[in-house]
Formats: C-alpha cells, sequence, structure tokens
C-alpha cells in the first residue's frame, strides 16, 4: 500500500528486534486512500456488514476538517503501511473531562505480534494527554479474546457491571 501526505516531524520510531524501524505518523487528509483501504480491511477482520468506501471517505474528511473530533495514526515500515488508529474525543462527566475513545485500531496480519499495535496505542495516549484527554477507552468483541489479552497487557481493564448498549439515531 502507497503512503503520502507525510513530513518528517509528524513521525514516530521505534525500533524492533525483529524488523526494520516500524514509523508512526499523524493521519491528515492527504491520508484518507490509504485510511480507507486500512478501514475496509479493518471492517472485514471484524465482519462489520455495510463497509462503503464512499460514506469511509466522507467521514473521514469530516473528521480531519473538524480536528476537535479527535486524531489518527498511520504504521508503516519501509514503505508498506502495517496499520492505524483512529481516536474520538467525547466529554465525559464521569470520567471527569475529555474523553479519547480508539474507535478502531487495526494492524494488517503479516505486521501482528511485531509492537506495531502497541506503538499505535502508545502514541494515540501520549497525543491524546497532550491534547488534554485525561481518560482512554475503546470497545473490544468479546469473541477477541487476542485483543483483550493485549489491551490488558497495556493497562486497559473491563468495567465491572457495565455493558456498551447503542441505539443509532438515523432510519
Amino acid at each position: 500500500m502507497a503512503i503520502g501526505g507525510w513530513s518528517e516531524n509528524d513521525n514516530y520510531r521505534f525500533e524492533h528486534m525483529h524488523s526494520s524501524a516500524i514509523h508512526i505518523t499523524a493521519a491528515k487528509a492527504e491520508s484518507i486512500p490509504v485510511l480507507v483501504e486500512l478501514m475496509r480491511l479493518y471492517w472485514e477482520f471484524e465482519q462489520i456488514r455495510g463497509f462503503s468506501a464512499s460514506h469511509a471517505e466522507h467521514l473521514l474528511r469530516c473528521f480531519f476538517t473538524h480536528p476537535e473530533l479527535g486524531r489518527g495514526w498511520i504504521a508503516y515500515n519501509d514503505q508498506q503501511v502495517l496499520g492505524y488508529l483512529l481516536c474520538s474525543c467525547v466529554f465525559n462527566f464521569e470520567h471527569g473531562g475529555l474523553t479519547a475513545a480508539i474507535d478502531e485500531l487495526y494492524v494488517v496480519s503479516e505486521a501482528r505480534g511485531q509492537g506495531v499495535g502497541q506503538l499505535l496505542v502508545k502514541t494515540a495516549e501520549q497525543n491524546m494527554r497532550e491534547l488534554g484527554c485525561v481518560h482512554i477507552e475503546m470497545e473490544v468483541a468479546i469473541t477477541n479474546v487476542r485483543a483483550q489479552r493485549f489491551y490488558s497487557l497495556l493497562g486497559f481493564a473491563t468495567r465491572a457491571g457495565y455493558s456498551m448498549m447503542h441505539k443509532p439515531l438515523t432510519d
């Protein structure tokens, strides 16, 4: 996958003992074609129905036009895209202020287990903290035990006594 729209000062580096440097860069409007393809792969992996490239592109354009909505990052290695993370901002009284919600995190299959997801999460935590967030959360599929273990190793925990509920506000 080609990558573009990044400047060197947006990059983060992570040296991994089994691969060359993994770079993390801030996602921008110029990254939309790469993000749409990664989103398609993520939705396919999670078996989320209804993916539309044109709708994803529209949402990403809105996301990048309004930086108060959140931030995103893309991981790559030797000009190969390895994954992405999109974080939304929500004001939450219970958590004491601005909360970062990891909305989407995906690492391509051949890059899993190499520290890419960990670096994306750590980058998001650092940047969202600098943005003023006091809490970070995400939802994980009940059946995705591997992801639950991964997040647990990074210090995340399930919230006892709570279950995520939702209701669409569109027809």
